[in-house]
């Protein structure tokens, strides 16, 4: 009940935000379009308004990382990688390297490795997670003062005013608690870590494990201790979700297929809130693992509509392309559309930050081949 609450606060304020913000914009540029005077002109005005917003938005996606970034080092974090969109600045093990990582439904992210500690339910978090939203507010109140400054001067102060308000929406959008099947902003995050200890160290197992892999060192190779799955009773939050979807990962590298369907299953069940992406890649294992089982019947029930669909959108990441490889080979027996598909999967290798996933996932690939063999 408190999550639709926060949602329903949170939506109405966007709400009323954007009808504020649009109405002073339309009175700010109704005092210049009476100097536009024929259509060609006022195509290149609107033109220009909605250019502003757009890079406003790329802007402010920038800003909002940058955010996290600084926040983050100021809580003693260690930088690990920025990505805006596709493109990422990796740190490769204390050598920074640009890489390319899309994944759908985001348009940036700053990951950073957590302090050193004995007690991850200790970390802190808050500033961090936090970080994204201030930074925008504060380029936000920037905009705003050079908007002042520049209120005489025709489309200089539009242009400021749209960047001013291109900041509050990301702070909105991304501060208030927002929570969805598919997204879970900075503030919905916060107020998932502080609600048990569980969380707390599911978010610094997250951000630990992001950051070793950087550093090249695989799933299989780190301690045990750190892959412990939450309770079910601690699957009430995206965030132990995302922490048992890890200790899957894991169990992949380490070739346990038993136990990574163990600990895959629970989470497919109804009201436990996975997020879209995991839940799509929780199903490319256990399609993978029925495949080498030749449980055929198996995986035409997992691969469902939805399930191609969020396939279709994830397709540049290994793990779908492993997955598609092996359903490929072992069960339609196409050897042409596999062959096709791991030419896909070197091209991704090439790009691909994490070079550890990729050793992980060739292994899989050359164990679908073994099976087919066979």
């Amino acid at each position: 009940m408190q999550k639709k609450s926060n949602n329903a606060l949170s939506n109405t304020v966007l709400i009323l935000f954007l009808f504020a913000g649009g109405f002073i914009l339309g009175l700010d540029m109704a005092a210049y379009t009476g100097d536009i005077s024929n259509l060609a002109h006022k195509l290149i005005f609107y033109s220009a308004v909605i250019l502003t917003f757009l890079f406003a938005l790329l802007l402010h996606t920038f800003i909002h990382e940058a955010g996290h970034l600084v926040f983050g080092l100021l809580s003693g974090y260690r930088f690990s990688s920025f990505r805006i969109f596709s493109l990422m600045l990796l740190n490769d093990d204390g050598h920074l390297t640009f890489k390319k990582l899309k994944i759908a439904g985001t348009a940036g992210q700053c990951l950073m490795a957590p302090p050193e500690t004995d007690t991850p339910e200790n970390v802190p978090f808050v500033l961090y997670n936090l970080g994204g939203a201030l930074m925008n507010l504060i380029a936000s109140a920037l905009f705003i003062l050079l908007y002042i400054i520049c209120k005489d001067v025709p489309y200089l102060s539009s242009f400021f005013l749209l960047l001013a308000l291109g900041g509050a929406l990301f702070a909105i959008t991304n501060g208030l608690p927002r929570k969805n099947a598919t997204v879970c902003n900075d503030g919905a995050n916060i107020e998932a870590i502080k609600s048990s200890p569980a969380a707390r160290r599911a978010f610094w197992m997250q951000l630990k494990v992001n950051a070793e892999g950087a550093r090249g060192v695989r799933l299989r190779d780190m301690p045990d201790s750190w892959f412990i799955p939450p309770k079910n009773e601690e699957l009430c939050e995206q965030i132990t979700c995302a922490a048992s979807v890890i200790a899957v990962d894991r169990l992949m590298d380490l070739k346990d297929f038993e136990k990574a369907c163990e600990v895959a299953r629970p989470l497919l069940s109804d009201g436990v809130p996975v997020l879209g992406l995991h839940r799509a890649l929780i199903v490319c294992n256990l399609i993978y693992i029925a495949l080498l089982e030749h449980r055929f019947s198996d995986c035409d029930a997992l691969m469902t509509k939805e399930q191609k669909k969020l396939m279709e959108l994830l397709k540049d990441l290994p793990p779908v392309i492993r997955t598609q490889y092996a359903y490929s080979l072992l069960c339609k027996k196409d050897t042409e559309e596999s062959d096709r598909i791991l030419a896909q999967f070197e091209k991704c290798a090439k790009s691909y930050p994490y070079s550890v996933d990729i050793e992980s996932e060739r292994e899989l690939i050359d164990l679908a081949k073994d099976r087919f063999t066979k």
